[in-house]
């Protein structure tokens, strides 16, 4: 989610990313079943990178791999107030060799 100090813009385009992360998951479960590693810890958290201008979350966004500003996303945030956020949940595993 993308918001500023005036309240949420909207959702970046993930869809590619999201994409990303099950051929991630694939190989994943691939080295679990096959023995080759276990989980010895899982935790999710969310991270919210900060941003002081509109174009500078703009400009680090559109860096980001498999994710797209949807035109009228930058354009709710180029109205909107400063600073910004942007709200991402994240997976962390840890592993050890099986």
């Amino acid at each position: 989610m993308v918001s500023g100090s005036d309240g949420p813009h909207g959702e970046l385009d993930m869809s590619a990313w999201v994409e990303t992360i099950a051929s991630v998951d694939q190989g994943f479960e691939i080295a679990l079943t096959g023995g080759l590693f276990r989980i010895e810890h899982e935790e999710h958290f969310v991270t919210h990178d900060a941003f002081e201008t509109a174009e500078e979350l703009l400009e680090t966004a559109s860096d980001w791999r498999d994710t797209e500003i949807p035109a009228g996303l930058a354009e709710r945030v180029r109205a909107g107030s400063p600073p910004f956020t942007v709200r991402q949940d994240v997976r962390l595993r840890l592993l050890i060799r099986a």
